[in-house]
């Protein structure tokens, strides 16, 4: 069997180490972020993990991350969008916001956060347009 010196560049191992690492901060990050949804009231768990599960499915790029003990998504170290669960805060609603580094232009005004209270699957498509739109 070939020894693995002879098989890959040391450039390609070192991309291999990189990716390796890339994957399994996702994975403890996903692992922090889902911990963190687990101790939320219900209907702030139904929202909170289809909107986690949808980026992590659809925004591949994103880097889940806790943010002041919230879920957040990170793209190369700056947070990109985040979500606040109310009970934590002691607000009537939860939210999903981005971070001003990354809002969307769009004419004179654009979105920054939006209080949610119940999530339908358009919500939960015109959210993760405009995450797709923010990484972009």
């Amino acid at each position: 069997m070939p020894d693995q010196s002879d098989t890959f560049s040391a450039d390609e191992r070192k991309a291999m180490r990189v990716r390796a690492a890339e994957l399994k901060k996702r994975e403890n990050g996903d692992a922090e972020v889902r911990k963190i949804i687990d101790a939320m009231t219900p209907d702030e768990q139904h929202i909170a993990l289809r909107i986690h599960e949808a980026i992590l499915e659809q925004v591949p790029q994103l880097q889940p991350k806790l943010r002041y003990g919230q879920p957040a998504y990170y793209l190369d170290g700056t947070v990109v969008c985040f979500f606040m669960a109310a009970s934590k805060y002691k607000t009537t609603s939860s939210t999903f916001g981005f971070e001003d580094a990354t809002l969307i232009g769009d004419g004179g005004m654009w979105p920054s956060s939006y209080a949610i209270l119940a999530l339908s699957d358009e919500d939960e498509k015109r959210l993760l347009d405009l995450v797709k739109r923010a990484v972009a």
